[in-house]
This record gives structure tokens, sequence and C-alpha cells, in this order.
């Protein structure tokens, strides 16, 4: 006798026949071999054990629950029309209900994360020390050096440039993402100094007081484009 079986929507999903488990078109995906669910070449896919379903490694995917085929969510997936045994129900959820390919895709574990190498660290090293000789010191330096003095827009924009070839110095060897939220705030901090160094020395070249810089989007433009007095 043909026990055939319908998914949760009540549509129809295949049949098993004596030992044979087929789709819908008749054709045979796999079969019953003890308590074992085996496919069409042989391979073990899953068994029972008791009333629950168990894949190849030994891990719970699904159990019988009355009439219903049940996941490992206690989400009914399918169940028989008529009587079924517990090997029949088994054999349903893992090759009619692709219960085993569900329950494998959550299990995958995720990549690892590769750990960078001493090659890889020793040229961190060296690109973040190049970087900070060719630009973080010298905006340092100009800036503390010259602070009682005017800065006009060119010296403006090469601070600004400085800082931003340091910081993509960072980001192109990736340790700008490792900062962090307190590394990432230290590091802001570290690269505003100069920042507003030079935007209050050009203030003063402009011939505007220095809180002038604590205005949003006015002390940039002013900065950046406004021609100062001499």
């Amino acid at each position: 006798m043909d026990i055939y079986f319908r998914d949760s929507s009540g549509s129809r999903v295949g049949f098993i026949i004596g030992t044979d488990i087929k789709d819908n078109s008749g054709n045979r995906v796999g079969y019953i071999e003890g308590d074992t669910i085996k496919d069409n070449s042989g391979s073990r896919v899953g068994y029972i054990e008791g009333s629950s379903f168990k894949d190849n490694y030994g891990a719970r995917v699904g159990y019988i629950e009355g009439n219903n085929i049940k996941d490992i969510y206690g989400a009914r997936i399918g169940y028989p029309e008529t009587d079924a045994s517990s090997i029949e129900m088994c054999a349903a959820a893992f090759l009619l209900f692709g219960l085993e390919v569900a329950q494998q895709t959550t299990r995958q574990a995720p990549p690892s994360r590769k750990k960078p190498d001493s090659d890889d660290v020793f040229g961190w090293i060296l690109y973040v020390i190049v970087g900070i000789i060719l630009f973080v010191l010298p905006a340092y330096i100009n800036n503390i050096k010259y602070f009682k003095y005017t800065a006009a827009r060119k010296e403006f924009w090469g601070t600004l440039g400085r800082l931003f070839g340091f910081t993509m110095i960072l980001a192109f060897i990736g340790l700008l993402g490792e900062l962090g939220g307190i590394g990432g705030s230290i590091y802001g901090g570290l690269m505003a100094v100069p920042i507003i160094l030079v935007s209050i020395r050009r203030m003063r070249d402009i011939g505007k007081p220095w809180w002038w810089i604590l205005i949003p989007i006015v002390n940039f433009f002013m900065c950046a484009f406004v021609p100062g007095k001499d």
C-alpha cells in the first residue's frame, strides 16, 4: 500500500511504496534499509532513534509527534495521509521534506578569521612608521612650531592632506578597521589636534577670533577658501 505524504500547506510531496521513497513523479529518491535512510547512490542520509531523526553526525534534526513530522524547532513540516511507521516518517523527513539539507545549512561553521603572520605584522609596522614620519609628524611640528603665526590656505589644505594620506595608509593595510570604538576615538582625537591648530592660525590670518572654528561648516569654508588679510 502506498503511503502519501503532504507538507505543512497540504500539498503532496511524494510517497513510499515498500522500502522505496518516491517523489510525486514516481522517481525513486532513496530507500529504507533497516533503521537507516539511504539515497539512490546508497549513501546514508540519516537514521531514526526512538522518535528522533538524526543525521550522519548523530545530531537530532527533527522528531515525530503523533502523526506529524516536525523539525528541531517544533515546526510541523509534513504528515502522512494514512498511518505510517516511524522509519517511513523518518524517510519522508529526509528525502521528501529535505530536513537534512536544512539542518546542515544552519550548522555550517562561520569562516575562520585568518591570523596575520609575522611578515604581515612587520609590513604593518613599516607602513605605520613611514606614514607617521611623512605625514603625521610634519602636521604636528609645523603647526606647533609656527602656532604664533598665521597660516595660509595652502598650509590648511596641506595639513588636511597629510592626515588624510596617513588615514588611507591605515585603511589600505587593514588597520583602520581594527581600531574599534575606543581606538577609533583616540585616533580621531590625535588627528584633530593639528587640524584645530591650523584652523586657529587660519582664523588669525583671516582676521577672525579663534572661536569661529567652533561653528560647523562655516569654519571649514572660511579656513579652506577665504583669503587672508595680507
